[in-house]
């Protein structure tokens, strides 16, 4: 009962994409729904990028999830917000890189991000928050962590980590934190907030702006932390799940 789900055999080859797309969530979900599965056996490259995913404070609802056993998962530069469930979730253990996502929850239901105890999954320059008794980085252990940052104290629950921004102030750090406003988790660049220049390094070869060019910036000395803007939010047409979608 997912929105999108993709699946691929273990004979596939290749790369899948898929980008540039606006989530919305019109419908009541069953418990463990998932916005994008993605199904995949085959070793591929799996790449997902360029989102806004709105959950909608729907209870069965859980954000992008990766079941992949081979090839490689790359997450990056996606908004996901009013979530009451799961937000950015890796089942099983290929290759994974989340990098520059945000995942704003509204209840204390799961996580923002779950890692699955992954040792070959890295999150970078994402950030959780929780603005109530919601967890930022659950299933943490194993997964490698670098400069993410929570409302809470989890950034900081990686076992190989560096570079965590634990206990943030999110009116610090973006321009609103109100969902029908179009500055909406977009990042502030003055001011006392850390996300600005607070990144590192990124390591997937598409991630090396923010959709507004290069406002909060992905390269350099100062990275951010964070998806950044979205220069055309305005304009999108967002994509009602009424209906699911399945691509096989």
């Amino acid at each position: 009962n997912n929105w999108i789900t993709v699946a691929f055999a273990g004979t596939s080859t290749g790369t899948f994409e898929m980008k540039d797309l606006y989530l919305v969530n019109g419908a009541d979900y069953l418990a463990n729904s998932y916005a994008v599965y993605v199904d995949s056996n085959a070793t591929m490259t799996h790449k997902i990028h360029d989102m806004l995913i709105d959950l909608n404070e729907d209870a069965g609802m859980r954000g992008p999830t990766s079941n992949v056993t081979n090839g490689s998962v790359s997450v990056w530069n996606i908004k996901i917000w009013d979530l009451k469930e799961y937000g950015l979730i890796t089942l099983t253990n290929p290759t994974t890189v989340f990098e520059n996502v945000v995942v704003h929850s509204i209840t204390g239901v799961s996580g923002c991000f779950y890692g699955a105890n992954g040792s070959a999954v890295t999150m970078r320059n994402c950030v959780a928050i929780t603005p109530t008794a919601a967890t930022g980085f659950v299933a943490v252990t194993n997964v490698t962590g670098r400069n993410c940052a929570s409302q809470d104290a989890t950034a900081d629950d990686f076992t190989t980590q560096s570079g965590a921004i634990i206990n943030i102030t999110p009116s610090d750090e973006f321009q609103s934190l109100t969902n029908t406003n179009s500055q909406f988790l977009d990042m502030k660049t003055s001011g006392t907030g850390q996300l600005d220049k607070g990144g590192v390094t990124v390591a997937i070869a598409g991630n090396t702006v923010g959709s507004r060019g290069n406002k909060g910036g992905r390269t350099g000395a100062t990275p951010s932390i964070g998806a950044d803007e979205f220069g055309d939010y305005e304009n999108w047409a967002a994509l009602f799940s009424d209906e699911d979608l399945i691509f096989v």
